[in-house]
């Protein structure tokens, strides 16, 4: 009775689990740079930026939660079995 099963998919987001140089030697190999010790946040942005397809390097919590807000209210009443990609078009990249 008024249970519904749903997710939100958030892209990479900006929290201190991707602030550390580990996460961010992990996104310059991904944008295709060489890996340095220490990157700089700079790097990291610069790095993602062609991958980025609305031009963010990753989304902030603050635009992640009103997904999980919404799905919280009455309106989403009727959405069960619903995924939603919170990645700010970062999935296009992404192939069954």
């Amino acid at each position: 009775d008024g249970i519904t099963v749903n997710c939100v998919e958030p892209g990479l987001t900006d929290t201190p689990m991707t602030r550390n140089p580990g996460r961010w030697k992990e996104a310059l190999k991904e944008g295709g740079k060489e890996t340095k010790e220490n990157p700089t946040e700079q790097e990291v942005i610069a790095a993602r930026a062609p991958q980025a397809v609305m031009g963010i390097p990753w989304m902030q919590p603050d635009e992640v939660a009103p997904s999980v807000v919404f799905l919280c209210t009455d309106a989403a009443r009727r959405v069960s079995g619903a995924t939603y990609d919170a990645t700010a078009g970062d999935s296009v990249k992404n192939t069954a």
